[in-house]
């Protein structure tokens, strides 16, 4: 995917999703490279949210606040929830984001 952003860029595409860490990008990254040129739709690893609450809040401290900061991002994860995804992991990933995104 990274091979061809700047090609999307040139052709009008300002948004992108998924941002998938899987696949390795990282939207902070992309973000420094970009700059103000491309706005992201998720870009949260899916797979975190299925492991411990501890790797969740590392996931979102890392990419949240410069993106935040940054603009042109929509919290979300980089795609769909994943299969095995307890409803307690899912709850806590959303109080943490907003803990975050509201500090």
């Amino acid at each position: 995917m990274r091979p061809v952003i700047d090609a999307f860029l040139n052709a009008g595409i300002n948004c992108m999703h998924p941002m998938e860490p899987a696949a390795g990008l990282d939207i902070v990254e992309v973000r420094q490279k970009h700059s103000d040129r491309l706005a992201f739709y998720g870009g949260i690893d899916k797979h975190v949210i299925r492991q411990s609450q501890a790797g969740i809040v590392e996931e979102l401290e890392k990419k949240l606040p410069p993106m935040m900061a940054s603009g042109g991002c929509v919290l979300a994860l980089d795609h769909r929830i994943p299969n095995g995804t307890s409803l307690e992991n899912y709850r806590f990933y959303l109080q943490k984001s907003w803990e975050i995104l509201e500090s």
